[in-house]
């Protein structure tokens, strides 16, 4: 990274896609050194990543409508991918009753039956790489809720789109982890400078 201060002043065009990283939870978020390695790599990524926060309030207001409060009764926050890569490995993190052997070159995975969910969580990591204004991760702990659906084309790559749930990672109740790279040496009361998760 060449140049970071752009993000610090509110500056920045976020264009590009992301690479994701998966990896299974075990009960703390790694740092995004940690978990942003080769051997985590989660497919590639086709037709981009969507992160998804959503707020349900509630509004309690007196039968003149003079006196109102709004109160935040419940959130969630999801992370969805399009991926290109895959295999009987990666379905296995995509579909948690999913499992996968392999004998005489040739590995099968077999799916269904919920007797067979391995109540496995992973944590999630995206990766958007910017050389002029700063990297940014972006983290979420869960699992997929949307099953499996693989579409086959003669004109396009088999997608898979899985859609991670994010569930609380810590005693406070944090469902997503934003990260970004910003200026050296600058400070703030939200957190200090750096990319450790």
């Amino acid at each position: 990274m060449t140049n970071a201060s752009k993000r610090t002043e509110q500056k920045v065009i976020t264009i590009g896609s992301a690479t994701a990283y998966i990896a299974e939870f075990n009960g703390t978020l790694p740092d995004v050194s940690t978990i942003c390695v080769d051997s985590n790599r989660f497919g590639y990524t086709k037709n981009g990543a969507t992160v998804k926060y959503e707020q349900t309030t509630q509004t309690v207001t007196d039968d003149l409508g003079l006196l109102k409060k709004t109160i935040l009764s419940e959130d969630s926050a999801t992370i969805q991918l399009g991926m290109f890569g895959w295999n009987g490995k990666t379905i296995e993190k995509i579909v948690s009753t999913a499992s996968s052997s392999e004998a005489d070159g040739k590995r099968t995975t077999q799916i269904g039956g919920v007797n067979n969910d391995d109540g496995k969580r992973y944590v999630l990591c995206l990766h958007h790489e910017d050389a002029q204004d700063g990297d940014c991760w972006w983290m979420g702990v869960g699992k997929n809720t949307e099953g499996l659906e693989l579409a086959y084309s003669q004109t396009d790559g088999t997608v898979a789109q899985p859609t991670f749930a994010c569930e609380p990672y810590d005693d406070s109740g944090h469902l997503l982890k934003y990260i970004e790279e910003i200026a050296s040496g600058t400070t703030g009361t939200t957190g200090a400078t750096g990319v450790t998760g």
